[in-house]
């Protein structure tokens, strides 16, 4: 068993850690500047999770379209991953409104957002496609392709540094 003394070490230790933790973020820097305005701010966040499954989801619709076009995916589950993809992207616009960002990050989000309208013209074209069973390539669903690239590039590059 641990002693008292060997428990009562522990716990000032701790204390003390957790204590120099928060003067950290309570004491102000010599030039009045907090840490906690250094640290990344919430809309950054945000941006970068509705980045993080927006390109996972791309990836995987990506992925899934070109294995039904081979035919080793079926129709059913085709439409099956588009409506949730749709269902997915709506969330993740809803994510970027409901933010409010500062002025200066509006332009990359409002870039985001419009990049996430185009992704989902780019699902509904798939869905045509996948409903009239059409596996051939087609340039208009190229198109949005690269304007919803496009738009992610844009809202990249406008991002605050």
């Amino acid at each position: 068993m641990a002693s008292k003394k060997g428990i009562a070490i522990t716990a000032a230790i701790a204390a003390g850690i957790i204590g120099a933790s928060f003067l950290i973020w309570l004491i102000p820097q010599e030039d009045g500047v907090n840490v906690r305005q250094i640290t990344p701010p919430q809309h950054q966040a945000i941006f970068q999770e509705v980045y993080s499954q927006h390109t996972g989801l791309a990836l995987d619709i990506e992925s899934k379209y070109d294995l039904w076009k081979r035919g080793s995916v079926s129709s059913d589950t085709m439409s099956s991953a588009i409506s949730d993809a749709k269902t997915n992207i709506g969330n993740l616009r809803k994510s970027l409104v409901d933010a409010k960002p500062p002025e200066d990050w509006q332009q990359s989000y409002n870039s985001y957002i419009a990049a996430l309208d185009t992704f989902g013209q780019y699902l509904d074209g798939i869905k045509s496609k996948v409903q009239a069973e059409d596996k051939s390539d087609d340039s208009a669903i190229d198109g949005l392709k690269q304007k919803w690239e496009a738009d992610i590039d844009s809202a990249i590059k406008s991002v605050p540094v």
